[in-house]
């Protein structure tokens, strides 16, 4: 089933899904070339084309930091890791320093102010200059 066109894959450096907005539907965290973070929500399941809604812009790299690669950790009983225990998903980060941060998430999604859905970064390693991907 198709849920999106005009996506050009050369486009985004990342893309990883995960609930954002708690109403427990996926929605998709793509950062860009240009390294801005966009939010793609889901409307309600799988509806086609009409599954998500337009992205939303929620900030971009400082001019001091960028990132090798990054991660959304959306947590569950599965196995999948959750760095801070909330049950809801994080976003890891690997500087190319080799340092490991974490931006947790805010604990709720507030359309009026997309931003504030991760919190500021927290180191949680550093010597990861070796690795080239986390998931």
């Amino acid at each position: 089933m198709k849920i999106g066109t005009d996506i050009q894959p050369d486009h985004y450096l990342w893309v990883g899904a995960g609930d954002l907005t708690g109403d427990g539907r996926a929605d998709i965290f793509a950062l860009t070339v240009e390294e801005q973070g966009y939010i793609f929500l889901n409307r309600g399941g799988l509806a086609e084309l009409d599954t998500l809604a337009e992205p939303v812009h929620i900030g971009g790299k400082l001019p001091d930091v960028a990132y090798d690669t990054i991660a959304l950790a959306d947590m569950n009983a599965d196995g999948k890791t959750d760095i801070n225990g909330d049950g809801r998903p994080d976003l890891l980060g690997l500087r190319q320093d080799g340092t490991l941060v974490a931006h947790a998430h805010s604990g709720a999604f507030d359309p009026e102010d997309p931003t504030a859905v991760f919190q500021e970064p927290v180191v949680v390693a550093k010597g990861w200059h070796d690795v080239t991907a986390i998931s």
